[in-house]
């Protein structure tokens, strides 16, 4: 077998692995960060006061963490928090019973809904939060809600372990692996990409 055919093998084997297992995790998750988003987006915007502190906490640790230097978005910074981010969620899934994924899930989410109401209450539009959030956020969201996916099917797993019902747990961490290789590295890529050299283009900075 080439690499090309084992390459290919292995995207198959991927898909497949994502359609029986984890599909209708993502999907549930992607609802609960949607419904949590647009709450938050509500909540915020009746606090103006809280919404513009918040904010700035949020661009200060953006500085802190390295993302934004003198030139803009720093790529290499980016790509690194955000793969380093989803590792986390994964890793998550190794304490059993708790499902702690679900944190950065909803922390997310209401990220996403404080910058939104920034948009609306500083007069910039949710016109222009669109397209900011959404050339790069297209690729980047899925990819996390997916790493959040693989940290909840972790600690299902592991729950099932601890009460003898796992199918080869060794199996789960290949698939696990495979999947965050093949689908969200390369997605997280794409979208710092998109988010260092297109979002600022689009946005005039």
């Amino acid at each position: 077998m080439t690499i090309w055919n084992r390459f290919q093998q292995e995207c198959k084997d991927t898909a497949l692995f994502f359609r029986e297992r984890l599909l209708r995790i993502f999907l549930i998750l992607s609802l609960i960060f949607i419904g949590v988003g647009v709450a938050s987006y509500f909540l915020f915007l009746s606090n103006p006061d809280t919404v513009n502190n918040m904010m700035q906490e949020l661009a200060k640790s953006f500085q802190d963490k390295g993302l934004i230097d003198e030139g803009g978005i720093s790529f290499w910074s980016l790509l690194g928090n955000n793969l380093w981010a989803s590792a986390v969620c994964i890793l998550m899934g190794f304490l059993p019973f708790l499902f702690l994924p679900v944190i950065p899930l909803a922390s997310n989410a209401a990220i996403l809904g404080l910058s939104a109401a920034y948009s609306s209450i500083s007069g910039m539009g949710l016109a222009i939060f669109a397209v900011g959030i959404l050339p790069h956020g297209i690729l980047e969201l899925p990819a996390l809600v997916l790493s959040i996916s693989l940290g909840f099917y972790l600690c299902k797993e592991m729950v099932k372990q601890i009460l003898g019902r796992a199918d080869s747990f060794l199996k789960t961490l290949c698939n696990i692996a495979r999947t965050f290789t093949l689908f969200v590295i390369p997605l997280m890529f794409a979208a710092a990409l998109i988010e260092t050299y297109v979002t600022p283009r689009l946005l005039g900075v």
